[in-house]
């Protein structure tokens, strides 16, 4: 395999921020990849080169090619509380909260990156809300999904009254571009009682057929999925947390993708390991996380790519579902990169990249493959690229 490595890129902002000083990238969270694989966006925390106490915090996309950011936007304030940004399942628009009281797009298939309101959210001074409108303002947007032309859109808020998720379809009338808006209601208490954590993650299929709905509470985390014509709850699948607050090592979503005749949703969830696959030795039940694609019915098959011990962070591996060459895993170990690609139930080395004299470590990089280039993305701003030769 031949493999080169680009020079590590440490972006800096200046027309956004209206001085000509240099800034720095302290940190990049919230890093997902659409799923062409041309494009990685994050929230990025950036510092002034002369002054490390002055920051600012901007979402950036960059471009995989080239391992550059292409556009950014200056967030008024960062909130974690707001949903995390995402791409739409044919990865052309890209969606996130704008800090304030809109949810926004990108298209990145446009020449000057246009951005459209989709969506106006309720704010403390609308009246006349509905009970999910009521809801999203009093109990904030908890996740939200954008269809592949960006006509549809699925919110999901708490509802304190609920015992069970619902789903409701309406036309927009509060502005924007959307044309339909799916509901989704999640309950605040399970078994009587609130729950400490709750979060949700939502993803269409491609075809937008279905809906997948990933639901964190106290108990552990239940994906459902929904007939988004009928409203119809098609399948529920559930995995317990396997110790207390195992919530903060946080899940991972993937993304949704066709996987033989089956669109499914590819993800982390929680589990016990009792072995260590590299050395064959039985462990104590540690926790960790296993790597699933999960059918839209439940009927189909499910599937197990990986599964590990420890925190999810601490990790040197990534899955990378792609458009053209399937399902691939990435390794990294100081100075070697193993890649290996999903083929008939098993995953089998496709090509290995020597790094001299990089070292990846265990830095949380995700991972782009567009054709014969492999672009890493950490959350410390370092890019690395390379040419490479599956095989």
């Amino acid at each position: 395999m031949e493999a080169t490595t680009s020079s590590l890129y440490n972006v800096a902002s200046h027309t956004l921020l209206g001085d000509a000083e240099s800034w720095e990238i302290e940190y990049a969270s919230r890093i997902t990849l659409n799923s062409s694989n041309t494009y990685f966006a994050a929230m990025v925390t950036l510092k002034r080169v002369t002054n490390a106490d002055d920051s600012v915090e901007q979402l950036q996309l960059w471009e995989t090619g080239s391992g550059t950011v292409v556009w950014r936007h200056l967030l008024p304030s960062v909130n974690y509380d707001n949903p995390a940004p995402s791409f739409g399942p044919d990865g052309r628009y890209f969606c996130f909260h704008d800090g304030l009281e809109s949810l926004n797009t990108v298209d990145t298939q446009s020449p000057e990156f246009m951005e459209t309101v989709l969506l106006a959210l309720p704010s403390e001074g609308s009246s006349g809300l509905g009970e999910f409108e009521w809801n999203l303002r009093n109990h904030r947007l908890s996740s939200f999904a954008l269809s592949f032309d960006a006509t549809r859109i699925a919110l999901a808020a708490l509802d304190p009254t609920s015992d069970e998720l619902s789903l409701r379809t309406i036309t927009n009338q509060s502005g924007g571009v959307v044309r339909y808006v799916d509901q989704m209601s999640l309950p605040i208490a399970t078994t009587g009682k609130p729950n400490e954590h709750t979060a949700s993650t939502m993803r269409y299929t491609a075809t937008t057929a279905a809906l997948f709905v990933v639901w964190e509470n106290d108990d552990g985390v239940i994906v459902h999925s929904f007939n988004i014509q009928t409203r119809q709850h098609l399948s529920q699948y559930s995995y317990r947390w396997s110790v207390p607050r195992d919530w903060e090592d946080p899940i991972r979503i993937y993304g949704t993708t066709r996987l033989s005749t089956h669109e499914c949703l590819v993800l982390s969830v929680p589990t016990k390991v009792s072995k260590n696959k590299l050395t064959g030795r039985l462990l104590p039940g540690a926790s960790g996380r296993k790597i699933l694609a999960l059918g839209i019915t439940g009927k189909e098959k499910v599937l197990e790519f990986k599964k590990f011990t420890g925190r999810s962070t601490k990790q040197s591996n990534e899955i990378t579902l792609t458009n053209d060459q399937g399902v691939i895993c990435c390794y990294w170990h100081k100075s070697k990169v193993i890649m290996e690609s999903w083929d008939r139930g098993s995953f089998r080395k496709v090509g290995v990249i020597s790094l001299e004299p990089s070292n990846l470590a265990t830095r949380g990089y995700r991972c782009a493959l567009r054709g014969s280039q492999l672009t890493m993305l950490s959350p410390h701003g370092d890019v690395h690229v390379f040419r490479v030769e599956l095989h």
